[in-house]
């Protein structure tokens, strides 16, 4: 039978998902909302726009979880000064305060995971995902040249 390896990356991250809400939920965060938090962090303020862009999610989600963000204080919208029309989002003082507490919970769940695998395993996977955006990428990329 046929390998099929996407299938298997889906599954777990759809385990990873699970214990992550697990471990994070006690925090006020769903694991929906951290690749949101993750993306802020790395990048800094960005738009809703890029946000869903990055994260592969369709505007429409991005909008409703912001918008929970929100409330629940972890994100602001602001207009950009520069250009009026865009509406940046940023981290909260709130959220700030509490990114050591949901990186504990990450750098502990991660840790767990990737039990008994050495360092070059590790470095030969990320060059595989790497890889694996990078061709996921340029296929979008020539559909959309296709398309056009």
């Amino acid at each position: 039978m046929k390998n099929y390896r996407f299938h298997t990356i889906n599954i777990l991250g759809r385990a990873h998902a699970k214990r992550l809400l697990e471990k994070i939920y006690s925090t006020g965060l769903t694991s929906s909302q951290w690749p949101i938090i993750a993306h802020l962090l790395f990048y800094g303020e960005s738009t809703q726009v890029k946000i869903s862009e990055q994260l592969a999610i369709e505007p429409p989600t991005i909008s409703k979880a912001l918008r929970n963000m929100e409330m629940m204080g972890w994100i602001s919208r602001i207009v950009d000064p520069d250009d009026k029309r865009k509406i940046k989002v940023i981290l909260t003082t709130k959220a700030k305060r509490t990114v050591p507490i949901w990186l504990k919970v990450i750098d502990d769940l991660q840790e767990q995971v990737l039990k008994g695998i050495s360092a070059e395993e590790l470095e030969v996977f990320d060059r595989v995902l790497e890889r694996l955006f990078e061709n996921l990428n340029k296929e979008h990329l020539s559909q959309d040249k296709k398309e056009g």
